[in-house]
């Protein structure tokens, strides 16, 4: 729901595994999204989606799975870094 008493600029910020940990990335979204903050992954890449499942592509998608593996998007706006460091810190 849009709250225009806030000044979003609906932008994602994105943060960056050093390397892909599936545990660690959901276990960081279930974290955040329990604390308020609605964070996601990157996306589900097309292959693992059921409709995609029988589909031609290429034999190694190990980039799209490292990529999808290793990347958290949340929120941008002014005052989210203030509201998070006040919740984490």
């Amino acid at each position: 729901t849009y709250d225009n008493s806030r000044d979003w600029n609906c932008w994602l910020n994105t943060l960056k595994l050093n390397a892909p940990d599936p545990d660690f990335l959901y276990g960081a979204l279930d974290y955040l999204n329990d604390n308020g903050i609605q964070a996601r992954p990157l996306w589900t890449p097309l292959h693992r989606l059921p409709m995609y499942k029988n589909t031609p592509r290429m034999d190694d998608l190990s980039i799209t799975e490292n990529i999808a593996g290793s990347i958290i998007n949340h929120p941008a706006a002014h005052f989210w870094l203030e509201q998070t460091h006040k919740k984490f810190a």
